[in-house]
């Protein structure tokens, strides 16, 4: 609501001013309502200061509960953007100290930063946050690298060879001994060899032993992410292509991002179904109704929907609220203006 109430401020203002200028005496009571509840520049400023405390976390949540990719790697990236936000207006707050305003904020601000605090150390037992983050190739260690994190990276990476040794190496490296004994076998029935000599072939093998194991982890962490060299990809489609060269990792992969950042996806399918399954709709069975969802899932999927949808507005003559989306977008100019009013209204004291 503060944001639209911003975004439009010039326009109710306008209406404010302008209300009733002609009209009888009830039409003046009425104004004289509104000019005292009118809106001040000082409190527009507040306000400008507010949404630039609140509109990261708006923006974070609506990351974080999209479903059009996984964004569990996301989380780790998400609380540092917003640590970095908090620090960067409780210094400018400390700094205006005369201001009434910025002695009342302080005090909220000290508590919006213990509660992110709270929900940050939950994620100390999780093993699937750094995992993710390490797995996004763009990125990889980078954010380990950051002051607030650094202590830890070497835990996290440690942490996560030994899972993937555990878990994953063994499978990929028996699959690969598969199809090697398979081929070993074929060439082994073609050809017509005598191996007596036993002693060469086990000196062979005890060479072979003595040579390090090849490790997925270290090949993959050990490459610079892409972001760095300048070809950064999507996660899911880089992993598909690599693969084959990391097979082990590959299925890591595969574990660690279907885990959803949060639960609005779940929430997403209960309201869907609620829609289908409505009260004149009550005996619908239960399979009709999963297919109906997975049917309108796959439409969006392919863009049918939407068009479909565009048909339908063209017909309809009603006008609908504004998208909240179209709004964001003409939101983002705004920010620029918010940003702009924090900057002078906070200065240092002169």
């Amino acid at each position: 609501m503060l944001q639209r109430a911003y975004y439009l401020r010039s326009a109710i203002n306008q209406f404010i001013n302008e209300y009733g200028d002609d009209g009888d005496r009830a039409t003046r009571k009425i104004k004289e309502k509104l000019l005292r509840c009118q809106v001040t520049a000082e409190e527009w400023n507040q306000i400008a200061l507010l949404l630039k405390i609140l509109h990261p976390f708006k923006a974070t949540s609506a990351k974080l509960q999209s479903t059009t990719r996984p964004r569990i790697d996301q989380v780790f990236w998400s609380y540092e953007i917003l640590f970095n936000n908090m620090e960067s207006i409780q210094t400018k707050l400390r700094r205006a100290r005369s201001d009434p305003w910025s002695k009342l904020l302080l005090p909220a601000l000290d508590k919006m930063w213990d509660k992110l605090q709270s929900y940050y150390s939950n994620t100390d037992k999780p093993f699937v946050y750094p995992d993710a983050v390490m797995l996004e190739p763009n990125g990889k260690l980078v954010l380990f690298d950051q002051p607030t994190l650094a202590p830890y990276k070497d835990q996290y990476k440690a942490d996560f060879r030994n899972r993937f040794e555990e878990d994953y190496a063994t499978s990929a490296q028996s699959s690969e001994g598969n199809e090697i004994s398979r081929k070993r076998k074929v060439r082994d029935e073609d050809a017509d060899i005598d191996y007596d000599d036993d002693d060469y072939f086990k000196a062979l093998a005890r060479a072979k032993e003595s040579i390090p194991q090849h490790n997925e982890v270290d090949t993959y962490l050990d490459s610079p992410p892409l972001a760095a060299v300048g070809g950064k990809k999507p996660c899911l489609p880089w992993w598909k292509s690599s693969s084959k060269l990391l097979p082990g990792l590959a299925r890591m992969l595969r574990d660690t991002h279907a885990v959803p950042a949060t639960g609005a996806g779940v929430e997403r399918q209960f309201s869907k179904s609620g829609k289908v399954a409505n009260f004149t709709r009550a005996r619908l069975n239960h399979k009709t109704i999963t297919e109906s969802m997975l049917y309108k899932d796959m439409l969006f999927r392919h863009g049918e929907l939407a068009r479909a949808q565009r048909y339908a507005d063209d017909d309809d003559d009603s006008t609908d609220d504004e998208d909240e989306d179209d709004f964001d977008m003409e939101w983002e100019p705004e920010m620029e203006c918010v940003q702009q009013l924090f900057e002078n209204g906070l200065g240092e004291d002169q």
